[in-house]
Parts: structure tokens; C-alpha cells; sequence
């Protein structure tokens, strides 16, 4: 049995002198990591894990929900069997929604978007909707709560490229409509979150031809899915490519000043990623990147990633990076300060 090792971490935002692991566990799980992680109304953490076993082409999703001191309080075994990753959240009601995928065709391959709404217990599955965006695989990449509804970000893969795409549905998991945004080549979107000025704001990658290099893109809606901007950025030039984890939670940052903060992964001439920060203004215009070259030794730099950030009050900007290595040695995490201007901080 695999182990999930929880780190929690006190952030002294009121002085900004100083953080602090509190409190650390160590949970039996078949896979080592949670798919995502969620506070609840009631001050307790969600987590959805997923693994998949041998033979089977879906995923096995399960709930387990964890009181603040990081104790098991309740766990749902195989709750769910998806397609691709199970995103929740908690609603104003008290309830929980999820996104995913659902396969539809084992012989083709072919998977749907799903909706599915759960009692406040996680016992009950009040509904599931599914949505056929007519693209070989459709696949959920995400979830917002809107004020009559909910937003599902989305990827369409059809026979000549990938598209982003927005879903819309109403409170019973109506669908209400559906747009879908594309350069040419294939888009790929890995996180969606709300901006400070309530607009949608999509993040992901993007191959344009003739070189299908990877880029990062950065697609700007408001509420009615209408584009209001975007940007394809190459960072570090033509002949580097940034890719984006599609398995870790919080990508992006929208930061006071309006701003956003994109972590991401650069390509090396060591063979593995390096993570780096992108900052963008409120108009996506590039602003500053910051890579982080972990210290050399013991295969760290081989398998390090970015996988949280958090801003401080004075703008200043904490950094979570993981080693995502299989391996029985023990890999230190690390926080990371990085300031307002992309500078390492003390």
C-alpha cells in the first residue's frame, strides 16, 4: 500500500516574517497523490484520489475528507469511474459538484464531459449530466460555481486539432451553451479560475503549426464566453518550450494588482523540466519569469516541480516545489519566496 505524505503549512500573512510546517501525516492510499484537494464549509479538506488498475481504461475516483488536524473522517471507496480527472467543489448550498469525462465507447475511445451533484454527506448522488461536445474524446478540464450556475472548462479533441472550450449550465446541470476557441494547431487547457474582476480567465498550451512548438496560452472570457483577450507566449524564445503539469492544482495565481502568475515547466539540456514563474499584467502582457534551478544532488533537479503558490500582503509571493520522483529515498520539499518583481527574497 502506497502512502500520501500531507504537508500543512502556516502562513503568517498578518506579519509576513515567517512560515512554518505545523502539521504533516502520512495517509495509506493506492496512489501517492490527491487528485485535488478542497476546504470545506465546515473547515474540514475534500480530497478526490484517483488510481487506475491494470486492464481498465477509466479511472477509480474516491472522496476522503479530512478534519483540520489531517485525521480520516470519512472515506467513499470507487465513488466514481472516469475518463480523466475529477474536479469538486463545494457549493453555496451546502452540496458538492464534480467534473470529469466518461467513456462512452470502449471500442472508440470516446468520452463525454460529466456533471454530477452530491449530497452535503458525499452519500447521495442527487444528478449526472453528460455533454457530447462532437469531438472524439471531450474530456472536463475544471469547474466554476457561478451565480446561476456553473462554468466547465473543457478540451475537445477532433480528428484535425484539440480546442479550448467553455460549457455554461444552469443549477440542474442544464446545458445553456457551449463556445469553443482556437488558433490553429492544438490547444490544450489545464486550469481555469475566476479573476478579480469576475471574468474567466483559461490557461493551458498551445502547438501552433509549422514548428507545433509548445507554448503558453492565456485565454481572457467574460461571463457570456466571449473573448475579451489572449496571448501565445514562447518565454524564453523559439527554441525553448514551456509545457504545463496537467496534475497539479492551482496554476495560476490572480494576484491583487490584478495580475496573474503562471507556473509551468521548461524544457533543459539536461533532459527534465526545470519550473519557472510567468507574471502577467491584467492585460496579459508578460511582465517578468523566474526559474528555479533546485540545488544539484541526489537526483533533485531531475524531478522537481512547482505545485502551490500563495501572495503575501506585501506582494511578495510563496512557492510550494515538490519532487515528483517514484522513489523510496527521502526528497526534501521547498518554499520558495520569490518578490514582486521576480527577484528571490529572503
Amino acid at each position: 500500500m502506497k502512502q500520501i505524505f500531507i504537508i500543512a503549512l502556516l502562513i503568517l500573512s498578518s506579519m509576513c516574517h515567517a512560515q512554518q510546517i505545523v502539521r504533516e501525516k502520512l495517509i495509506p492510499s493506492r496512489n501517492p497523490s490527491f487528485s485535488r484537494m478542497i476546504f470545506t464549509p465546515q473547515g474540514n479538506i475534500l480530497s478526490t484520489n484517483g488510481y487506475r488498475i491494470s486492464g481498465e481504461i477509466f479511472y477509480r475516483y474516491y472522496f476522503r475528507l479530512l478534519s483540520p488536524q489531517l485525521d480520516t473522517l470519512w472515506t467513499g471507496s470507487d465513488m466514481i469511474q472516469d475518463a480523466g480527472t475529477e474536479w469538486t467543489i463545494s457549493t453555496k448550498t451546502g452540496d458538492y459538484v464534480g467534473s470529469s469525462s466518461v467513456f462512452v465507447g470502449a471500442a472508440t475511445n470516446r468520452s463525454d464531459v460529466k456533471l454530477s451533484r452530491y449530497s452535503s454527506d458525499l452519500l447521495v448522488s442527487r444528478w449526472t449530466r453528460q455533454y457530447n461536445l462532437d469531438g472524439l474524446q471531450d474530456i472536463g478540464a475544471g469547474l466554476l460555481e457561478a451565480a446561476d450556475g456553473y462554468f466547465i472548462p473543457a478540451v475537445s479533441t477532433r480528428s484535425d486539432r484539440d480546442r479550448f472550450t467553455l460549457l455554461k449550465t444552469d443549477t440542474a446541470g442544464t446545458l445553456l451553451w457551449q463556445k469553443s476557441y482556437g488558433w490553429s494547431g492544438n490547444d490544450l487547457p489545464a486550469y481555469t479560475c475566476y479573476t478579480q474582476t469576475g471574468n474567466i480567465l483559461m490557461t493551458g498550451m498551445s502547438s501552433p503549426p509549422p514548428s507545433y512548438r509548445l507554448l503558453v496560452k492565456m485565454l481572457l472570457l467574460d461571463q457570456n464566453g466571449d473573448s475579451l483577450r489572449s496571448l501565445a507566449y514562447e518565454p524564453f524564445g523559439p527554441n525553448r518550450m514551456a509545457t504545463v503539469n496537467f496534475n497539479l492544482n492551482d496554476r495560476v495565481l490572480p494576484l491583487r494588482d490584478r495580475g496573474f502568475l503562471l507556473y509551468s515547466s521548461l524544457d533543459s539540456a539536461g533532459g527534465q523540466p526545470l519550473p519557472f514563474l510567468l507574471k502577467v499584467d491584467e492585460q496579459l502582457q508578460p511582465q517578468w519569469t523566474f526559474v528555479y534551478r533546485p540545488p544539484i544532488g541526489g537526483g533533485l533537479r531531475n524531478s522537481i516541480a512547482f505545485s502551490g503558490l500563495c501572495e503575501l500582503r506585501d506582494g511578495s509571493v510563496l512557492v510550494l516545489s515538490a519532487n515528483q520522483a517514484s522513489t523510496t529515498i527521502n526528497r526534501p520539499y521547498y518554499l520558495l519566496r520569490v518578490s514582486p518583481t521576480g527577484q528571490p527574497a529572503q
